[in-house]
């Protein structure tokens, strides 16, 4: 079989004979059954003959996966095929989604503070000290 189909099937005429390759899965050729997509890769069409890794600002937690997942707010993907985001760290913040680096979190200005994964920062409470 080409690749992007597979067939279970031992002595066939002809390619026709393959089926293609489910979505979320890829084939190689020769290949005898379709492989899953690993988390962090996906195949969004049939007949595909490799997973596609996830882009940075994306990821996806899930085998067998037809899309990635937009990076949600208050956390960023680095890189390519990311399997979950990773929150902003703490006394940063973001309200944006799809963040690709760290650095696109916000630090907090002088008198707020943001926990680890912040949407927003919140102001520090009037008995805390500035430094």
């Amino acid at each position: 079989c080409q690749a992007g189909t597979f067939s279970g099937a031992t002595g066939l005429a002809a390619a026709t004979e393959c089926s293609p390759c489910p979505r979320g899965s890829a084939c190689s050729t020769g290949a005898t059954e379709p492989a899953t997509c690993n988390p962090g890769t996906y195949a969004d069409d049939e007949g595909m003959p490799t997973c596609a890794l996830c882009q940075p600002g994306e990821y996806q937690p899930d085998a067998n996966a037809t899309s990635c997942l937009v990076c949600p707010v208050a956390s960023f993907c680095p890189g390519l095929g990311s399997t979950s985001p990773t929150p902003c760290p703490g006394g940063t913040h973001s309200n944006a989604t799809g963040l690709e680096f760290q650095a696109q979190c916000t630090t907090v200005a002088s008198g707020f503070w943001a926990p680890t994964g912040s949407q927003f920062p919140k102001a520090c409470p009037a008995s805390w000290t500035i430094w």
